[in-house]
Parts: C-alpha cells; sequence; structure tokens
C-alpha cells in the first residue's frame, strides 16, 4: 500500500484552486465575435457541459462505491483525495460560467444535442449502479463488479473519454485562446493522469490478489457480449493499458465484431490494442489474423507479421 500512499502525496502536493487563474483574457477573447469562431464558443460550451456533469458522476461512484468497499486506510486516504480533486474540478467549471457569463442551460443542453454524450453518462451510470448495494466481497461475480467498475472509471471513462475532450480544449490553448480555460484544464489533465494511475494499480492489484476473477467468461463479457460500440470503444482503449497476456483475450474478442468494420474509431482503436500481441511473434499475430472478422485488422496483422518477419531477418543478418 506504499505505491496508495505515495501517490496520495503526489496528488496533495499538485493541489490548485480555480481562483487562482486569471481569467481575464478569457473574457475579453469570449466577447469578441473576430476572436473566437461560433464553432470555438460551441466547444467551450460542450467541454463545460459535459464534465459538469461527468466530474458529479466519477466523485460520486469514488465516495458511494469504490471507496466503501476498500479496506485498505491508504487507498482510503488516496481516494478521499480522488474525490476531493473531482470537486475542484467541478468548482473550476463554475468558475468558467460565471467568468464568462455563459447560461447554464447552455451547457447543459449539450445532453440533448450530443447523444454520444448521453449514452456515455448512461453507461457509466449503469456500472456503478450495479455496485450500489449490500454486497457480499467474498462472491466471485461482486469481485467481477468491482474490477469492472474499476477498469470502466479508471482506464476508459477518466481515460478515453476525458482525453478526448482535453485534447479539444487544449487545442485551442495552443492557440492562445482562453488561456485561463486552458491552464485549468491542465491542471486538470495532471491531476487525470494521477487518477489513471490509481485505478489501473487498483485493477491490476484486484486481479492478482483474486486471480479468480481473470475468468474466461469475464474477459468476454467485457469485450464481447456487450452490443454497444460505445462500450467497446471504452473497452479497447482500457485494454491498452493491459500487460499483453491480459489483453490478448479482450483483444481477440474485440475483432470478432465484424460490424464495427466501418465505424469511423473503432478498428483503429483495435489495432492500437492488438498490435503489441501481433508484435509477439508468427504464433501470436496468426492466432490473431484468424479471428479478425475485420479487413482492415486483417491487413494490419499481415503488415505487422511482414515488418517482424523482415526486422529479425535484419538482426540475424548482424549477429555475429
Amino acid at each position: 500500500m506504499q505505491q496508495a500512499y505515495d501517490l496520495y502525496k503526489t496528488m496533495k502536493a499538485n493541489h490548485w484552486e480555480p481562483e487562482d487563474v486569471p481569467m481575464g483574457k478569457d473574457i475579453e477573447q469570449w466577447r469578441d465575435p473576430k476572436t473566437v469562431t461560433d464553432i470555438e464558443r460551441w466547444i467551450i460550451r460542450m467541454g463545460i457541459g459535459y464534465f459538469s456533469a461527468a466530474e458529479g458522476i466519477v466523485g460520486d461512484n469514488i465516495q458511494h462505491v469504490v471507496r466503501e468497499l476498500v479496506t485498505a486506510p491508504e487507498l482510503k486516504l488516496v481516494l478521499g483525495r480522488h474525490a476531493h480533486e473531482e470537486n475542484i474540478h467541478a468548482d473550476s467549471l463554475l468558475y468558467m460560467i460565471s467568468s464568462l457569463g455563459i447560461n447554464p442551460h447552455e451547457c447543459e443542453a449539450m445532453f440533448e444535442d450530443v447523444k454520444s454524450i448521453t449514452a456515455k453518462n448512461e453507461f457509466v451510470n449503469k456500472v456503478s449502479q450495479d455496485l450500489r448495494r449490500d454486497l457480499d466481497m467474498t462472491v466471485l461475480a461482486n469481485k467481477q463488479l468491482l474490477a469492472k467498475n474499476i477498469f470502466v472509471f479508471g482506464q476508459c471513462m477518466e481515460g478515453t473519454q476525458f482525453y478526448g475532450l482535453f485534447g479539444m480544449i487544449l487545442s485551442l490553448y495552443r492557440q492562445n485562446k482562453f488561456p485561463g480555460i486552458g491552464q485549468m484544464f491542465r491542471y486538470t489533465l495532471r491531476d487525470e493522469s494521477n487518477h489513471i494511475e490509481l485505478f489501473r494499480n487498483l485493477f491490476m492489484d484486484l486481479i492478482e490478489e483474486n486471480r479468480e476473477i481473470w475468468t474466461p467468461e469475464f474477459k468476454e463479457e467485457l469485450a464481447a457480449k456487450d452490443e454497444s460500440p460505445v462500450v467497446r470503444l471504452y473497452i479497447a482503449s482500457g485494454a491498452q493499458r493491459l500487460t499483453i497476456e491480459q489483453r490478448t483475450p479482450i483483444v481477440e474478442a474485440l475483432l470478432q465484431h465484424a460490424e464495427d468494420a466501418d465505424d469511423h474509431n473503432l478498428p483503429l482503436m483495435y489495432w492500437y490494442a492488438a498490435e503489441p500481441v501481433a508484435s509477439q511473434g508468427p504464433a501470436r499475430a496468426v492466432a490473431l489474423l484468424g479471428k479478425s472478422k475485420i479487413p482492415k485488422l486483417r491487413e494490419y496483422i499481415t503488415r505487422r507479421m511482414a515488418a517482424t518477419s523482415s526486422e529479425k531477418k535484419t538482426a540475424d543478418a548482424k549477429a555475429p
């Protein structure tokens, strides 16, 4: 548990307050129709609208689900800090809204305008609600519910979901637009990096200490049985943070979703998770090739096999 305590001290040392960030330039740019486009204003409203709900969902799950189920005092300490940082992030969003004079209802409308936001939040809320009852944590199914919760919230939501939006906001910051908002999102990004590490370590420790969790059925549940492409996107992202052995069965299940072949994002996300597996050698690559029902992925795997073979021949030629 020393790892958890060390992370707590790092998080505490990173403490920041929204009011310490000046918003004068942001207000000036927001009011100038020549400086900021309507699309850029929409990005700001969408970012604030999404995060205002998402930060609350994450914080609530930490306090009332995960922190209630762990027993080590170091974990309770660092999870308490994690929840506190989610409150700081929520406070920063209120600071942005009040500074720019944005109607809060315009931000809330993003849940009606952007259907994927609604779908994502409904999914993570369902994962959280599954653990909001008295549970016997000696029962395998309940341990698996906790593992799924930690995986989804840590690697998928605070990982993929949050980082995708960070990129949009920080792209404006890099253009010298909204420096105050950009700085607060940079602080938030720093915090979320620690949150991801915390939940990744917690997930790995939970699996290590309870090997019975990692059943073929559980892996299939994560990757294969869910009909939502949003869920599969989360899983593909989270799998990239697992070891080769842990991610392999998840990747094999994802590659069998032929219906994802024409999706704009999913084949590439699957490949990012699958490429390290395919690089392990011909046997692993051939196994993936045999399971994949996505043409683009079969092409990528074949290319990786050829590249690996070429690299081996070059290395063998150079060997004394």
